[in-house]
């Protein structure tokens, strides 16, 4: 009678093991890479986006809008308009929170950018906004003076 065992031996297991454990130490750091970088891009595209609203909305409505991030170095933005129908009071239209240790701020001495009724900058010059995030290189998004943000 012939004895044939089935199985796998315990240094093969090990072995299967270790390899898993490696390819995971490898794997993990990179896939956290790409959340931030992707957490980071996304970020910069929803700016981007509520900018070209308070363009949008500055052409079509005849006010003057503005995007205002709160501080220098900030989390949080918000998107108000100067009502001429009410002495030209500083209306808030929304207040937009950066995904968690995403921030963006302005190189410029202003914490904010004015559109007015044609869609042009109003401070003059180019503005650019540094977004950043953790680990990842930091995205710019540029506003000329003609109100063209790229």
């Amino acid at each position: 009678m012939i004895n044939i065992k089935k199985g796998f031996t315990l240094l093969e297991l090990i072995l299967v093991t270790a390899i898993l454990s490696l390819v995971s130490l490898i794997g993990v750091p990179r896939i956290a890479t790409a959340v931030n970088v992707y957490t980071l891009q996304a970020e910069a595209q929803k700016l981007k986006i509520w900018m070209r609203r308070a363009k949008y909305e500055a052409i079509t409505t005849g006010n003057t809008y503005r995007v205002d991030f709160i501080s220098p170095s900030t989390t949080r933005y918000r998107i108000q308009y100067f009502d001429v129908n009410d002495n030209n009071q500083l209306k808030t239209v929304e207040e937009v929170d950066l995904a968690n240790g995403i921030t963006a701020e302005s190189t410029r001495t202003s914490t904010w950018i004015d559109f007015d009724s044609v869609g042009g900058v109003n401070s003059g010059g180019l503005h650019r906004i540094r977004v950043r995030g953790q680990g990842v290189m930091p995205r710019t998004i540029a506003i000329n003076q003609a109100g063209r943000i790229k």
